[in-house]
């Protein structure tokens, strides 16, 4: 049954009343962690209902409760361990979430790729013609791949605004690990089929490969009608991620 860690659960033992440990400058707050994670998402009174748990991890609360408590009654790995200054580590509810969150999204997506043309208000004068984008603004070009959490995991930048996505694309270095093998092995299976290389989403200026996913531009039949609307949901990630971007930051 998930519960929250007892007070004496948070206790150090084996520490001198003397002098905070070295270890203990760079706390990162395991126990606090844990207790709002609880409290988000445990059966009583959570701070997300039931519909947005369903939506954040593809099922319904019962559900999530027990796979949590099967995967730590059957794995080592998922059970609260102490670490060797006898600091408990994780405790097993973060652990489960963080793997069922990763297992909640597409399998072997590793985000939504896409481009942002950041306006360059101070361009020289002499390169404003090679900068200028559609709307005649001088402007440098983002190319980034993020995912739901806005993690951004792939960025290339300043290529000038005349270009497109595909000239982007083309001089990015985004399948170098993947060329010279050191990207992390992939493997899955869906519909009976294995794959063994992780995709982008993608909308569809971008070539139609493999490791590109786009979606259906005139759906006809239910299932491509419900594969398109997730397949736009899932990609706005990156747009969301442009939106930080240009709150926080400016080119002068």
């Amino acid at each position: 049954m998930i519960i929250p860690q007892t007070q004496s659960q948070r206790t150090t033992e084996n520490v001198p009343d003397c002098e905070t440990p070295r270890w203990d400058t760079n706390r990162r707050d395991r126990e606090m962690g844990h207790e709002r994670l609880y409290n988000d998402y445990s059966f009583d009174n959570p701070v997300y209902n039931s519909n947005q748990l369903r939506q954040r991890f593809r099922m319904q609360r019962p559900l999530f409760c027990r796979i949590i408590n099967k995967v730590v009654e059957g794995d080592v790995y998922f059970q609260q361990r102490r670490n060797a200054v006898g600091k408990l580590g994780l405790s097993p509810m973060k652990k489960c979430t963080a793997a069922i969150k990763n297992v909640s999204l597409w399998l072997g997506m590793i985000g939504s790729i896409d481009c942002m043309h950041w306006e360059w208000k101070n361009c020289p004068m002499a390169w404003k013609a090679q900068y200028a984008g559609q709307n005649k603004k001088t402007t440098l070009i983002l190319e980034a791949v993020a995912d739901q959490d806005l993690w951004i995991w792939h960025a290339f930048f300043g290529i000038p605004g005349s270009c497109n996505n595909l000239n982007v694309l083309y001089r990015s270095p985004v399948f170098d690990d993947v060329l010279h093998g050191r990207a992390s092995p992939i493997n899955f299976t869906v519909n009976g089929h294995e794959y063994n290389m992780a995709y982008y989403l993608a909308n569809d200026i971008y070539p139609k490969w493999a490791t590109f996913i786009q979606g259906i531009t005139h759906p006809q039949i239910q299932k491509d009608k419900l594969f398109a609307d997730h397949q736009a949901a899932a990609r706005k990630d990156v747009e969301r991620a442009f939106g930080v971007l240009q709150a926080r930051f400016s080119i002068l």
